[in-house]
């Protein structure tokens, strides 16, 4: 919350270069902006609400910024995963909503 209303965009590189840990997009947020937590070395665990059709791209611009760090992720809005989304990353771990209805094959 903002000023008492709800994030619902988060703009391009708002976290670049962060050194948190853990990010938890809250489910308000309807629109990624590209390399939103590009450069974040330590990032171990991302929370959020959906995935965009490009997957974890989207946050880190490009596979090369995806930080081996990042261990898990969090979805707690999709219910539909397309394919290729976790490609080429170093994810062990994601928890998904309750509420799936497909996971796409190569997801």
């Amino acid at each position: 919350m903002i000023n008492d209303k709800p994030v619902t965009v988060i703009g391009d590189s708002a976290f670049y270069g962060c050194s948190f840990k853990e990010l938890i997009i809250p489910d308000s947020v309807i629109t990624y902006g590209q390399a939103i937590i590009g450069n974040n070395i330590n990032l171990e665990a991302l929370t959020i609400p959906f995935v965009p059709y490009d997957g974890l791209y989207t946050f880190f611009n490009t596979t090369v910024d995806v930080p081996t760090s990042l261990k898990k992720v969090t979805v707690t809005r999709e219910n539909y995963f397309q394919r290729l989304l976790f490609t080429q990353t170093y994810v062990e771990e994601v928890h998904l909503t309750s509420d799936i209805e497909k996971v796409d094959v190569y997801s």
